[in-house]
C-alpha cells in the first residue's frame, strides 16, 4: 500500500446499526442534519489521516493498533488504526453526553 491510498473504514453490523438507530430517533430534527454533517466529516476524516484527529488512548503491540478517540460536533466516536494495513476500525458512534 501506497502512503497517499487513503485509509479503509470498517464498522461492525453493531456499530452500523446502533448510527441507524441515533438517525432515526433524531429523524426531523435540527440535531439530524448536524449529525448526518458530523459523521461524513469523521468518515472523510478517518480515511485521510486518522492519526491527526481525535487523540491517543492506548497501543495494543501484538496487534500493531492505536486505539484512539475523537470528538466532532454532537459526536463521541473510537476508533483503531493499523498504520500498516492503512485499515481503521470505527468502535462506537454516540452523543456526546448532554447533546
Amino acid at each position: 500500500m501506497t502512503p497517499n491510498q487513503p485509509f479503509e473504514v470498517l464498522a461492525s453490523a453493531a456499530v452500523a446499526a446502533a448510527l441507524r438507530e441515533l438517525l432515526e430517533r433524531t429523524k426531523g430534527t435540527p440535531r439530524h442534519e448536524e449529525i448526518v454533517t458530523s459523521f461524513r466529516v469523521i468518515h472523510d476524516d478517518l480515511r485521510a489521516a486518522p492519526m491527526q484527529i481525535g487523540e491517543d488512548r492506548d497501543y495494543l503491540p501484538h496487534l500493531e493498533l492505536t486505539q484512539r478517540i475523537g470528538f466532532r460536533g454532537p459526536l463521541i466516536f473510537r476508533y483503531s488504526v493499523n498504520l500498516k494495513r492503512r485499515t481503521v476500525w470505527l468502535q462506537s458512534v454516540r452523543l456526546y453526553p448532554g447533546m
